[in-house]
């Protein structure tokens, strides 16, 4: 899902999907390069580790920041 707002200038763009989630505890190794949440490694799921380190960057580079947000228990990106 993607869905946009924002006022004076300011966006903020959120995007949320229904995906496994990642677990709290590793929260903080999220946007590491080749970080893969044990969600995903314990189930297989191929994968580099490197989207949301290439998504910081393009955020970042843009003057914005990109962090998680909590929804139902999972964690996902959201950026503004």
């Amino acid at each position: 899902m993607l869905a946009t707002s924002g006022s004076d200038g300011d966006r903020r763009i959120e995007i949320s999907d229904n995906g496994i989630g990642v677990p709290h505890a590793e929260l903080g190794r999220l946007f590491s390069r080749f970080y893969r949440a044990s969600t995903a490694t314990r189930r297989a799921i191929p994968g580099t580790g490197l989207g949301l380190v290439i998504a910081r960057a393009i955020v970042e580079s843009h003057g914005g920041t990109i962090l998680p947000r909590e929804l139902g228990g999972a964690k996902e990106p959201a950026s503004r």
